[in-house]
This record gives C-alpha cells, structure tokens and sequence, in this order.
C-alpha cells in the first residue's frame, strides 16, 4: 500500500515534473537479498525498464528497501542508469 500510494503521489503532474528520477536505497543488514543489496545506490528514471524493476524488487515479500524521489541535479550526482546496466543476474526482472 505504501509503495502504491508512493507512485500515485510521484505521478502527480508538478511533482512528476520536477521529481523524475527515484534513488533506491536497500535496507543494508543481513536479512538483505541479493538481489535487492545490488540495486542499492542506483538511480532510474521514473516509466522507464529500470524503475519497473525496482519496483517489481521492493513489492516482493518482506521488502524493506525505499526508492526516494531526486529532481535532475541530485539524479546526476548520484549517476543515473539504465536497463542496460543491469547485471545478468537481476536481467530476470525485466
């Protein structure tokens, strides 16, 4: 529920404008699944392949990891990526 309402507040038209890019950050401790600890500190462009698949990884069961909404400047600092850059192993996702 809380990641819905997340999206349908990011979908909002001015905060969809200034707010393009989303920041996933996984909860870094031992219970952390692989495949969510690789996605952290990566950024996406919001309706693109990449953002499909945070969110496909932070619905799964259990999932504590957060993506946290970045305007364009914060999104360069933090180096922004793309499907393509994903490693074989999360591929699946797509």
């Amino acid at each position: 529920a809380y990641l819905y309402g997340q999206e349908r507040t990011l979908d909002q038209p001015r905060v969809k404008e200034r707010f393009r890019w989303v920041y996933y950050a996984a909860t870094k401790d031992n219970r952390t699944r692989p495949a969510h600890l690789a996605l952290d500190g990566w950024v996406a462009e919001r309706g693109t392949d990449l953002h499909r698949v945070f969110l496909k990884v932070q619905s799964e069961f259990n999932c504590r990891c957060t993506v946290i909404p970045c305007d364009q400047q914060r999104a360069e600092q933090f180096g922004i990526k793309t499907a393509a850059d994903l490693p074989s192993a999360l591929r699946s996702y797509l």
